[in-house]
């Protein structure tokens, strides 16, 4: 999460009085429990260096909401300036819960590559995928960066049926997540597998005359042909 969000929206300005101005902006999530830093930054400078005189919602530990506000004070910031102003109010992302988003139901097969995908938690860090069966853990699937997907290319030897979940976990924290249930069904169905196969077999067929014969006549064998 060394980037900054982009779920700031509907950013405002007013002046109070003389000293203060007022920035209003609503912070959206993308889970629950998120936690930013809010940082707000001014054409005074050229959006280089966040603004230092703030108080309100802006800075460490800033959950989420609409209605957010900051309050700027000029006089300490600016010494002197002429013109207008506009501002950007930046949210980095410090803290977000795992959330397994998938598989997490309907179902899969076996021997094929399939996508695990995930959200939260610290870009920098790792975590453990563990393939989960009524509540009993199965495997360890990999240990990876958390850049919330990893290709899974799903053992042959996978038993088939239902109950499974994918669990994920921070390799630094106590955080983790399991997902929804969902199945794993063979690669190809055991009706495709077994269906019988049809084979031509020859039948002898014996043809008679009825009247002036005392018993069954075969008919001769047709003439070669040519080749």
């Amino acid at each position: 999460m060394d980037t900054y969000a982009q779920q700031v929206t509907s950013i405002g300005a007013s002046q109070i009085d003389d000293q203060l101005v007022r920035i209003t902006y609503d912070l959206l999530e993308e889970l629950p429990g998120q936690i930013f830093t809010v940082y707000l930054f001014s054409s005074a400078n050229n959006y280089e260096l966040p603004l230092l005189y703030v108080n309100g919602d802006v800075g460490e530990g800033i959950l989420p909401g609409k209605n957010k506000s900051i309050d700027w004070d000029i006089s300490q910031e600016l010494v002197a300036f002429d013109g207008d102003l506009t501002f950007e109010v930046r949210a980095l992302l410090t803290f977000s819960p795992l959330k397994v988003s998938y598989p997490t139901e309907g179902s899969i097969r076996r021997g094929t590559p399939q996508s695990i995908t995930w959200l939260g938690s610290n870009s920098s860090e790792y975590v453990d995928v563990e393939l989960f069966r009524d509540d009993r853990k199965v495997s360890t699937i990999v240990r990876t960066q958390n850049d919330g997907e990893y290709l899974w290319n799903i053992p042959i030897d996978t038993k088939p049926g239902q109950g499974y979940t994918v669990k994920i976990s921070s390799t630094s924290s106590t955080q983790f997540d399991q997902g929804g249930y969902f199945s794993i069904n063979r690669k190809i169905p055991l009706f495709v597998k077994f269906i019988p196969l049809a084979v031509a077999v020859p039948v002898v067929i014996l043809l008679t005359e009825s009247g002036g014969s005392s018993g069954p006549r075969v008919l001769p064998a047709p003439p070669d042909t040519p080749d």
